[in-house]
């Protein structure tokens, strides 16, 4: 459990409580015959309710050394202030980018994934989040189309957006490959950390923490590479040597640049070629 916070008079978040001698000492006086031994005093602490999801918290009230009277056994009075504001939520705002976008271009630019994640309202915990490309991984291929990615990041109390920035590669390549391909970024909320520490968590659950919202975000790459060309070759070198009605001849299909052995066999002059797919006899 923390301190509250405190101030002189009433005031916004962080002020949790006020006191017109915060942070100094006061004094009361205890008015009596010497007869009451009930006799007592009142001090009145001001606590101030808001909508920010906090830790519980902790006013403590010290005795110091009395005029006219001795200390008692118990000198020291805590006040519990229990949180009860919910928590925030988290979300992607944008869900959906690169859609329109030339893979070349995709690979260019510089795509910062935290710019999209951000809290409905502020927290008064250090909240931790997880991200990755492959727990649920869209149809592009990793190493090939982008560059994996994951890690974790922290959105620090009394802010919105994460403290770093993360960055998800777009990688070119000279394959022909499926138009809209996707690439899936998954967050998760690991719990919130108070001590700064961030080797363990002392909440976890999202009602203590932060409610999961829009968790996918999810970049779609348009392939703008050149589909592959195939022509027969001569496998001997002397023009017109291939002929009969049963051969096998091969046939080299350049894919991107990577050159490709095909052999096909049939009885008859076939030849034809249909989308990113080619049957080749003669």
């Amino acid at each position: 459990m923390i301190p509250a916070t405190g101030a002189t008079s009433a005031g916004a978040y962080p002020t949790d409580f006020y006191h017109a001698s915060y942070p100094l000492s006061g004094s009361l006086t205890i008015n009596g015959d010497g007869s009451d031994v009930s006799q007592g005093a009142t001090i009145t602490i001001n606590l101030l309710a808001d909508d920010v999801d906090e830790w519980d918290e902790k006013i403590i009230l010290n005795i110091g050394t009395p005029t006219n009277a001795e200390v008692g056994t118990v000198t020291t009075h805590t006040v519990i202030i229990t949180d009860q504001s919910d928590a925030p939520t988290v979300s992607f705002t944008t869900t959906a980018e690169g859609s329109g976008k030339t893979e070349t271009a995709s690979a260019a630019a510089t795509i910062n994934i935290t710019d999209y994640i951000r809290l409905d309202s502020q927290s008064g915990k250090d909240l931790w989040f997880s991200y990755d490309t492959e727990s649920n991984p869209g149809t592009a291929t990793a190493a090939q189309d982008y560059t994996p990615i994951s890690g974790a990041f922290k959105i620090a109390k009394g802010t919105l957006v994460p403290a770093t920035t993360v960055t998800l590669p777009i990688l070119s390549d000279d394959i022909d490959e499926v138009d809209q391909q996707t690439v899936v970024v998954t967050i998760d909320v690991l719990g919130a950390d108070q001590n700064n520490d961030n080797s363990s968590y002392e909440a976890e659950l999202n009602t203590l923490t932060a409610v999961e919202g829009d968790m996918f975000y999810t970049y779609t790459i348009d392939d703008d590479d050149d589909p592959p060309f195939a022509f027969f070759k001569n496998i001997d070198g002397v023009t017109g040597s291939e002929v009969g009605s049963v051969t096998e001849r091969a046939v080299q299909i350049y894919h991107s640049g990577t050159i490709i052995s095909v052999r096909e066999r049939c009885s008859a002059l076939y030849f034809r070629c249909w989308y990113r797919r080619c049957n080749f006899c003669i």
